[in-house]
């Protein structure tokens, strides 16, 4: 199950890095520099399209795991790993 920890995770970096950069990106607009504003806005894009690629993975993970019907679930794990962050 550390594939889909890992995973998880990542997916999770993603998100929040994501919504760092945009808030990046809104606070330097405010400030008037539309060029550094918009290179924060590119990196976020790109962590968007890095999520979709590992979310596609991922999902394509699960399917194969639960198609063996191991005895800790994918589900179980990211429950477990959720409840840890929290």
């Amino acid at each position: 199950m550390h594939k889909f920890k890992a995973l998880f995770k990542l997916l999770d970096d993603d998100l929040r890095d994501t919504e760092m950069h945009i808030k990046y990106a809104e606070e330097i607009y405010e400030d008037g520099d539309k060029a550094m504003g918009a290179m924060f806005l590119k990196e976020a894009s790109s962590r968007i399209d890095h999520f979709d690629y590992f979310h596609k993975i991922f999902k394509q993970e699960v399917e194969k795991e639960e198609d063996k019907h191991s005895t800790e679930t994918v589900e179980k794990c990211l429950w477990k790993e959720s409840h840890k962050k929290y």
